[in-house]
């Protein structure tokens, strides 16, 4: 086994903060599919709450893995730090109603409780856009920062206009169905619920993709400073500075 001091470096640093954005970046595709097929299809109702839950520790795995390894300085820094996992946790605590939700439709609490995860999944993946920037900010990258900037920006677009439509149509919903007969809302609303799937896939698969992407950029920038580091005198880059 080798004593050189900068692999134990490597070890100690680098090896939590990439598996952390590994398990972020197979997280977020597992929990959209699960959700996705949890709502819409029985595929998965055999194996009662275990994927959303799945899923969901994955996502909170990898947040702490990044936040441990990370050092985010600053006020923002540490804001960001503590609302990814405060909101993974939450989702965690709120992923198995997507399955009982499945079972019992008719309970409310069951209804408002799925609708609480949808509003913390997307608070969530912004929330991971800035953390990603905030990591982003440490590294010698300046193309990946550029990139980070952009799309953390624009997904921050998308995911605010995605969460108003949920709300708008959590809104409409309620009122449509205490409007009295005739009432034409209500056959908007169930049209609107008829097509779930596809007008979900459309307004969420974007956010996801690009922040996968920037997921899978940062991870390949790291590994490359890994392997200019190793060339290199033993240093810890910024965020493993106290």
């Amino acid at each position: 086994m080798t004593t050189d001091p900068k692999h134990k470096w490597l070890m100690t640093g680098f090896r939590p903060l990439v598996r952390g954005l590994s398990a972020l970046f197979w997280g977020l595709p597992l929990a959209l599919v699960v959700g996705m097929q949890g709502l819409v299809t029985d595929w998965l109702r055999p194996l009662g709450v275990y994927p959303p839950v799945f899923a969901s520790a994955l996502l909170l795995y990898g947040a702490v893995l990044i936040v441990r390894s990370a050092n985010l300085a600053g006020i923002g820094g540490r804001a960001v730090r503590d609302f990814a996992i405060l909101f993974a946790v939450i989702n965690l605590g709120l992923s198995p109603f997507l399955y009982w939700w499945t079972r019992l439709p008719t309970i409310s609490h069951f209804y408002w409780s799925v609708m609480t995860f949808t509003v913390t999944s997307f608070t969530f993946l912004y929330i991971l856009n800035k953390l990603l920037l905030s990591l982003t900010e440490q590294l010698p990258d300046e193309v990946l920062r550029a990139d980070v900037q952009f799309f953390s920006r624009f997904n921050g677009v998308l995911i605010f206009s995605v969460l108003f439509l949920v709300i708008l149509y959590c809104v409409a919903a309620e009122v449509a169905q205490n409007i009295s007969p005739p009432n034409p809302f209500l056959g908007i609303v169930q049209s609107i619920y008829g097509f779930r799937r596809e007008l979900v896939l459309s307004l969420v698969l974007l956010p996801v993709a690009t922040t996968m992407s920037m997921l899978w950029k940062t991870k390949g920038s790291i590994l490359r400073q890994i392997a200019r580091r190793l060339d290199e005198p033993s240093s810890a880059p910024n965020w493993q500075q106290n």
